[in-house]
């Protein structure tokens, strides 16, 4: 009965800590990797001056956040298609040039801030996040965004500030997506698509 007991005991603590780690967000590598890698659910590397996102970054298939915010990154790998149960990506305040196209596989995805970046296009796949309810782009060289959009059903906020964009993009944008929140700066009508 002791050794039935102690069994009991042992794997209520063995879910004890995995359910525990769930909520756990991790702010460093070394102490993601002193943890099984599919217990890492939350990864935080904002402000580490990083020069692109660590490889073993994409080995955690279980993460459910990344924050990679105010770092130095140009580019998010492909790879990033590989975190298939990613529900928000911090990436704002970097020096992207280009929207990580491997995102478009992260079909969970509901939060999506690439804010303060050097996007210049979103690609046509952006539609496939049918899950986005929140995408902030704020203060990127865009002139517009794909018709794709419209696919993007949930999405209830959707931040364009400091994008010189035209009213004709403007009216676009609005008439595509009626019933979210879309936050413009008064620009002018000097071009755009």
């Amino acid at each position: 009965m002791k050794k039935i007991v102690g069994i009991f005991l042992l794997v209520l603590l063995c879910n004890k800590i995995g359910y525990s780690q769930k909520n756990v967000v991790f702010t460093s590598l070394e102490a993601a990797l002193s943890v099984s890698i599919d217990s890492v659910f939350h990864l935080d590397l904002s402000k580490q001056k990083l020069k692109e996102v660590p490889s073993v970054v994409f080995e955690f298939k279980q993460l459910l956040t990344i924050d990679i915010s105010k770092n130095e990154i140009k580019k998010i790998p492909l790879e990033i298609k590989n975190l298939k149960h990613l529900q928000v990506l911090n990436a704002e305040k970097n020096q992207l040039n280009q929207f990580p196209v491997g995102l478009c596989n992260c079909v969970q995805l509901t939060n999506l801030n690439l804010g303060r970046n050097d996007i210049e296009s979103i690609p046509i796949c952006f539609g496939q996040l049918i899950d986005l309810s929140a995408v902030d782009l704020w203060d990127n060289p865009l002139s517009g965004l794909p018709e794709s959009i419209q696919n993007l059903k949930k999405l209830n906020a959707l931040d364009m500030r400091g994008i010189n964009l035209n009213t004709a993009v403007k009216d676009k944008l609005n008439a595509w997506l009626p019933n979210t929140e879309i936050k413009f700066d008064n620009g002018c009508d000097c071009g755009g698509i």
